[in-house]
């Protein structure tokens, strides 16, 4: 992510903590605003945060719950921010070999359309414009089909020269 997306440090914790606030809502079924400790490593692993299960109980110990075995949106963000890291990002081989389960025929190429609904759906969600850049890099076929591969690599290099923020 480059710095020019992010703005300032703040943005980036302000984004992360939206994040965690949607995450918290829909766990937060009763509106109470409260949910479950039992639900901590779920919510933490879908956060993009990296969670072995044998590390979850070690993570419900560390927590502040009510008498219920329950915790609000300040201390699950707290939990999710002191005990738990970012999971580590991808190598370029593993996302393509997470396209290449896409790729219907085999051949390299997913479509445009294909492509957009798993930057939607996968990892981190990327805004309209964001998977508009990755397009411009490396530009999809006239038949509407993106090298994959290509792509993912172009980024890649591209990222790479390319300041970044740790999240």
């Amino acid at each position: 992510i480059s710095i020019e997306d992010l703005g300032t440090h703040s943005d980036v914790t302000n984004m992360e903590t939206e994040k965690f606030k949607q995450l918290f809502d829909l766990f937060d079924q009763n509106k109470d605003g409260l949910i479950s400790i039992e639900d901590l490593g779920t919510i933490a692993r879908a956060s993009g945060r990296d969670l072995p299960e044998s590390d979850v109980q070690e993570l419900m110990a560390a927590a502040h719950t009510s008498a219920g075995g329950n915790i609000d949106l300040p201390e699950m963000t707290r939990l999710l921010r002191e005990h738990v890291r970012p999971a580590r990002v991808a190598p370029t081989q593993e996302i393509i070999e997470s396209f290449r389960i896409f790729d219907k025929e085999r051949n390299g190429l997913i479509s445009v359309a294909d492509f957009r609904t798993l930057m939607l759906y996968l990892g981190e969600t990327l805004p309209d414009a964001e998977v508009d850049r990755m397009l411009a890099l490396c530009p999809p076929r006239p038949d509407g089909m993106v090298d994959y591969e290509l792509l993912v690599r172009t980024v890649a290099e591209s990222a790479s020269n390319t300041p970044l923020v740790a999240l």
